[in-house]
């Protein structure tokens, strides 16, 4: 097969894929590798989408986005273009995505810095235009590697002390020392960040300039901030430096690091580099090994070896280790050993020096909810632990209690007085954000006592409460549930109410949290290091858990209902996916300047814009009145004279810290959402999709509602048949009221390709109808009269003729629907009005006819297959057969199995499980692991699985081991989903019970 390989050189060459793997360049005599087939057309589409855009900037940037999402070599050639393409958008989209492509991206990048073909200058600009929150790990990291000449950092000095963050801190204060010269630029970036820690401004000594004495930064300089920080080593005195504990040598690389507050003592501590790391059970990738010491702090030395990479930091329970239950009376000690469970941190990147770690309840809830999030979402293997992945599980944790620091990676400061006793504060935990995260540790761990002393299980303890929040994190939602259903422990009799989300769409667990403050006398301690200041203040922090959404994982969009509104606003947004947090911001940006946006936040009220639901899976919200809105509107998101709208995007802006707008993550959606300021009646959107039995809309790429002519698609019943609808919204923007507004089928149109078809009422007898809705009666009951300002939703269902297979409808291919809304207006002369109008405001959407017989669906669930005993300690297997068939017929079409829930009843607790497309190896409770699933024929993952019309059965093998010492019967059972590929449409079968007696 031919394929196209392209040199960074600008020569290209066209070989044949079978017979060459690599070739060097003629023209730069590189070594290039040979694309396989599938990549190969994947370039060759984005060149020519990137030929097609002409001078479209949008689509430019779009192909950019879409070159740099690659991480290949063999994009670099198109990512270069887009770089020197002058197209400021696709610009920015190519840098952007050379810093994400860490290795041969990033190098190429570095290599036009050193030859000055870019300047910092334009690649922070980069960064502030798309909001890159890597942006400051990124320079950070270039200037510790010596990447940076002394003139260049001088230019991002600004932009790194505008970020807010703890690292940029780290990195000028090192470049301070290093670069007398540079005072004035590096003082004014390290006062913006003041706030972080007192002592930013100060000067440090070795940095003062002193006449006839050469610049003490003359061979840092050559070495980047590792050489800044070796050269500190010379020339400051060897006497121990405040808060160094145990670390013995000013040479120190690796992690210092706190396990619990309160501290736990004598725990093993060990290090893994994360692209390495196996599971819990394994020792494979493990680098280091710690034990803490009575204060619950370790320091654990790294190789250089290990620079750049990702961490995992286990604390595991030891005999002789010890938690300080703080909270129950007297403030025991109680044993930290091996019936509990290992809390873990995960480190976005060991930079070298003494890098912090924090393992806590926080970090844990993160880790749970990382290694649970979708392979699909993620990336498989080692991707898990990529840096987006991981900021974004590590912050969302900190922000469901308020925080702005990363749990993971910021150290709480020592609580002072009390049953903590004294010792020194590190300079890593003098921040106001440490004694911040201080008070939300101890409030946990008054939480967790207040609860088990409300329940009627006295043996509970504050550790068995860490745990269930850990069970509850491995659905990526804290609600004190598993997939929606309460976790046992949550629900024992005497238990305050936290199970589920509020009307309001926060978290019930974290406003039961919230209500447990601490006392004015622990609140003095907790802040004692930092005089009582804590960052967020207490209030604010209290506050924040409160209106939580509870999410810890990444931010993702799916869906939105709006694509058209009006200048005068009064219309409701609902945007649909996972991952939302009670910070996020909603903005309005203009297509022609980008520079111009409004933004609606949760503080937004009335015609500035309104959040009406702000849960973690939905935001809705009340569109800005831009007419009457008390805030600025740009002239950008106003509607040109003579022009009918303005193009504009939505983006949600995911705030990963709550306090800092420069770190958070931009998600764009709806490009060409347009503002009219015309008062015509307005299509708001439309849409087709499948509905549930509440209602809700589900988006598939085919419909199985081929029906016959004797169906009435107004007597089928969502949850029970299979019904499809039409969603059309509707608003009124001019001053006359608009009566019996409603679909119109002699306006709307219908094609197939380049083929129109036909609609038609049920019990209708048009020709070569090939779309039936509801009888011509019905679809008059739907109107809807509209007062000036007026929205309106209404649904249309219809089927799809079967007898108009296979002449006037072709089966799997997708139906374009431009549906218009027709109304009459009560203005003078009461004419007739339509959403087409005026151009440029219809919306399609589309829907391929598939036959319901071809629909997949999961058959009845044998019981899985176990060994009918099994020692403790040692591991046996459950095998889960799942099969599927067509809904009628012989014929079915693909079924995607989405996850297997089972239950599991042992040693005294009720386990919960979900087998899907994620990590597999969960430690249940305190006695049961699940070490693997797999699947049974290949050996390979278990997830994702198609079953299709030659495989249609699959066979689940999931490892279980009961922990050494118990005995007992192991019961399982358990619930199966499929998908129809195509349709979307979903079924569920119970899995049967097994019993497995384990005996010591």
């Amino acid at each position: 097969m031919e394929v196209v390989v392209e040199c960074l050189c600008g020569k290209k060459y066209s070989v044949d894929s079978t017979t060459v793997n690599e070739f060097a360049c003629q023209g730069c005599k590189r070594n290039l590798s040979v694309p396989d087939l599938e990549l190969h057309k994947q370039l060759a589409s984005l060149r020519q989408a990137w030929q097609d855009a002409g001078d479209n900037v949008k689509r430019k940037a779009a192909v950019a986005e879409q070159a740099a999402d690659l991480r290949n070599p063999h994009a670099l050639p198109l990512l270069q273009a887009a770089a020197q393409s002058g197209v400021r958008e696709a610009v920015n989209a190519a840098l952007v995505g050379l810093c994400r492509y860490a290795g041969a991206g990033q190098e190429l990048l570095f290599g036009w810095l050193r030859q000055g073909a870019l300047g910092v200058t334009r690649l922070v600009s980069a960064f502030k235009e798309t909001g890159f929150p890597e942006g400051v790990d990124f320079l950070c990291d270039a200037i510790d590697a010596g990447k940076l000449k002394e003139n260049q950092i001088s230019e991002c000095a600004a932009f790194l002390g505008e970020s807010g963050q703890p690292r940029a801190l780290a990195t000028l204060k090192a470049l301070r020392r290093a670069y007398p010269a540079q005072a004035g630029i590096l003082d004014n970036a390290l006062a913006k960040l003041a706030h972080l820690d007192e002592s930013a401004t100060e000067i440090p000594e070795n940095a003062k300039l002193i006449p006839g004495r050469p610049s003490q930064a003359a061979e840092p300089a050559r070495k980047g901030c590792m050489g800044v920080l070796l050269f500190l080593v010379l020339v400051v005195a060897l006497a121990a430096l405040s808060g160094c504990d145990d670390v013995k040598r000013k040479e120190f690389a690796g992690v210092l690091g706190t396990v619990g507050l309160p501290p736990v003592a004598g725990c093993e501590v060990e290090v893994y580099e994360a692209s390495r790391f196996a599971s819990l059970e394994s020792a494979q990738g493990r680098i280091g090994q710690g034990i803490t010491d009575s204060f619950g702090r370790f320091s654990i030395e790294l190789s250089e070896a290990n620079l750049g990479r990702p961490l995992v930091v286990v604390a595991r329970p030891t005999t002789g280790a010890t938690y300080l239950d703080f909270g129950a009376a007297g403030n025991p000690l109680v044993p930290f050993d091996g019936s509990r469970r290992p809390w873990v941190a995960v480190v976005r990147q060991w930079l070298g020096g003494e890098s912090t770690v924090a393992v806590t309840p926080l970090s844990t809830l993160a880790f749970e909810s990382l290694m649970r999030q979708p392979s699909s979402e993620v990336g498989p293997g080692p991707l898990r632990f990529d840096d987006r992945a991981v900021g974004s599980c590590n912050l969302a944790a900190a922000s469901s209690f308020a925080l702005v620091v990363d749990p993971a990676e910021n150290l709480p400061a020592p609580p002072l007085g009390g049953p903590f006793g004294s010792r020194a504060v590190r300079d890593q935990e003098k921040g106001f954000q440490n004694t911040g995260y201080t008070y939300a540790l101890l409030q946990l761990a008054q939480a967790a006592n207040a609860f088990v002393t409300a329940t009627t299980a006295p043996a509970d303890s504050a550790l068995d409460f860490y745990e269930a929040l850990f069970d509850d994190a491995r659905d990526g939602l804290l609600d004190a549930s598993h997939f929606g259903v309460a976790l046992p422990f949550f629900t024992r009799a005497g238990a305050p109410a936290v199970t589920g989300i509020e009307v309001d769409g926060s978290s019930a667990l974290l406003q039961w949290i919230s209500s447990q403050t601490l006392s004015p006398a622990d609140t003095a301690i907790a802040g004692a290091s930092k005089g009582g200041i804590f960052a967020p203040t207490v209030p604010n922090l209290v506050a924040g858990q409160a209106l939580s959404t509870g999410t810890l994982r990444p931010v993702r969009v799916d869906s939105y209902d709006v694509q058209n509104f009006p200048f005068s606003g009064n219309v409701e947004l609902t945007i649909r996916g996972d991952g939302f947090r009670h910070s996020d911001a909603f903005f309005i940006r203009s297509n022609t300047f980008t520079n111009d946006y409004f933004e609606v936040n949760r503080n937004s009220v009335g015609v500035d814009g309104d959040y009406l639901r702000h849960s973690a899976t939905e935001l809705r919200l009340r569109l800005p009145d831009f007419a009457l809105t008390t805030k600025f509107v740009a002239n950008g998101l106003r509607v040109a004279t003579g022009s009918d709208f303005r193009e504009v995007t939505f983006e949600l802006h995911s705030r990963l810290e709550t306090t800092n707008a420069s770190r958070e993550l931009v998600l764009p959606f709806a490009a060409n959402a347009r503002v009219t300021n015309r008062t015509d009646l307005l299509l708001i959107s439309s849409q087709v999709g499948r509905l549930d039995a509440s209602g809700n809309l589900h988006f598939s790429g085919a419909g199985n509602n081929l029906r016959s002519a004797a169906t009435d698609p107004g007597a089928l019943v969502p949850g029970v048949d299979d019904v499809y609808v039409l969603r059309l919204r509707v608003a009124n923007p001019a001053p006359d009221a608009v009566n019996g507004t409603g679909l119109d089928l002699t306006r709307s149109t219908f094609t197939q390709g380049a083929a129109t078809r036909f609609a038609d009422t049920f019990g209708g007898a048009a020709a070569q109808r090939a779309i039936i809705f509801e009888s011509a009666a019905a679809l008059t009951s739907r109107q809807v009269n509209l007062l000036p300002g007026g929205v309106a939703q209404i649904d249309y269902p219809f089927v799809f003729l079967d007898t108009a297979v296979p002449a006037d409808l072709a089966q799997g291919v997708p139906v374009t629907i431009d549906a218009v809304l027709s109304g009459v207006s009560q203005g003078a002369g009461m004419p007739t009005v339509a959403t087409n109008d005026v151009a440029g405001f219809t919306r399609l959407s589309a829907l391929a006819p598939s036959s319901p017989a071809f629909t997949a669906e999961l058959a009845p669930v044998a019981a899985p297959v176990a060994p009918g005993a099994a020692t403790a300690g040692n591991s046996f297997t459950v095998a889960i057969t799942l099969t599927a068939a067509p809904r009628s017929g012989v014929t079915m079409g693909d079924g995607v199995v989405e996850f297997v829930d089972l239950t599991l009843t042992y040693n005294g607790q009720t386990l919960l499980l979900r087998l899907s497309d994620s990590f597999a190896l969960t430690q249940l409770g305190t006695s049961v692991t699940a070490l693997r699933c797999i699947e049974q024929t290949s050996g390979g993952a278990a997830f994702p699985r198609l079953l299709s019309q030659i495989a249609p059965s699959t066979t689940l093998v999931l490892t279980l081991r009961a922990r050494a010492g118990t005995s007992g019967t192991l019961s399982l059972s358990g619930t199966a989903g499929l998908r129809d590929a195509a349709s979307g449409a979903r079924t569920s079968q119970a899995v049967g019970v097994t019993n497995v007696t384990i005996t010591p």
